[in-house]
């Protein structure tokens, strides 16, 4: 006889339980929320280029950033 399917899934299911419990642990809860912010923050600047490029391929100039910082 071959081995039961359900004994199979019921492991798999528990092994990503417990994974998941990982993501519970609160000392490196705040690590994961900000390297997500971050790659959010990324993922915004890279859609501004994108806009940033087509805008100038429809005629328009991209302005460079000034060389120094403002004189305080």
């Amino acid at each position: 006889m071959s081995d039961p399917i359900a004994s199979k899934a019921i492991t798999l299911g528990m092994e990503r339980r417990r994974e998941l419990g990982l993501l519970c642990d609160l000392d490196h809860f705040a690590a994961l929320v900000r390297s997500a912010f971050r790659a959010s923050a990324v993922r915004h600047f890279l859609l501004v280029a994108v806009r940033t490029l087509r805008k100038r391929v429809l005629g328009k100039r991209v302005m460079r950033p000034p060389r120094g910082g403002a004189l305080l």
